[in-house]
Parts: C-alpha cells; structure tokens; sequence
C-alpha cells in the first residue's frame, strides 16, 4: 500500500517521467529567466502603485474630499488634481528610466563639497601639526638667554685673568 506496483504501470514509465520532469524544469528556468530578464515582477509592482495613486487621487477629486475638501466645486479643484496627477505620472518615468532605483538612493558627486571638505581637513591637519610642535618647543629645555652666556663668559674670562 502507498508504493506504485511496477507490473501496473504503463510501458516505458520511467523514461516518460524522466523526460517529464526535465521538461518542467527546463520551463521553470526559462520562465524565471524571462522574469529576470525584464524585470516583469517588479515592473508589475511599480505599476500597480501608480495605478492605485491615480485612483485614490481620482476619487478624492471626484467626492472633493481629501485634499480638495477646501475646493467648492471641481473647477477650482482642477489645476490642483492635474498637477498631483503629474506629480504621479513623472515620478513613476524616473523610476522606469532609472531602472526602477530612484533619484533618492544614487547620491550624485558634488566635487565643490568634496573639495571644501579635502581643504578643511588640510587646514586641520596643519593646525594640528603647528600646536604639536608649540606643544614640543614648550617642554623642551630652553637654552640660557645671550646676555647670560655672555655674562658668565666675563666671568670666566676676569677669574682666568685674575689667576694669571
């Protein structure tokens, strides 16, 4: 009970189940690859969003409710819905031409900022550099003022003198 008896089944029933399921595999890949191919999953998504924005917006117009709630009648509404309606229309053809990515997540190069940024680090790099070196004359030793040396050379030189 629960396994197929062999002497009961058709003719060549393993090479039809072989070539069977090979197919059905082959037609799986196939489809995904279509699918992947041209992005059919997601384009279906993104479709149906801007579908159901058009309707919601189209609705609210219709019943002035919503956003057109201050409008008294669809006259006064109307440059308002028209330009929601483009609003929807051309965000949805940047995502389409932009491959579904966006203007948001790609974050353009602004060579003034990176520059301004690259200056002031430098500028903090060499303000850095000059305290550490104040820093470094301030605890080493200093040598005697001139006059000191010079002064302790007459020394010197007057008990030399005295001596001779």
């Amino acid at each position: 009970m629960g396994q197929m008896d062999p002497n009961k089944l058709p003719k060549h029933f393993d090479m039809v189940t072989y070539w069977t399921s090979w197919t059905i595999s082959l037609l799986v890949t196939a489809s995904n690859g279509f699918l992947q191919l041209f992005s059919l999953d997601k384009n279906y998504f993104a479709y149906s969003m801007v579908v159901e924005q058009l309707k919601t917006e189209g609705w609210q117009f219709f019943g002035l409710s919503g956003k057109y709630e201050d409008y008294e009648n669809h006259q006064q509404a109307y440059k308002v819905f028209s330009k929601s309606i483009e609003s929807i229309k051309r965000k949805q053809v940047e995502q389409e031409f932009s491959n579904g990515k966006g203007d948001s997540k790609k974050k353009k190069f602004d060579f003034q900022g990176e520059m301004k940024k690259f200056s002031q680090e430098q500028q903090t790099k060499t303000i850095e550099h000059v305290v550490k070196q104040n820093i470094i004359e301030e605890l080493q030793p200093k040598p005697p003022p001139i006059t000191q040396v010079q002064e302790k050379v007459e020394t010197v030189q007057e008990k030399v003198e005295d001596k001779n």
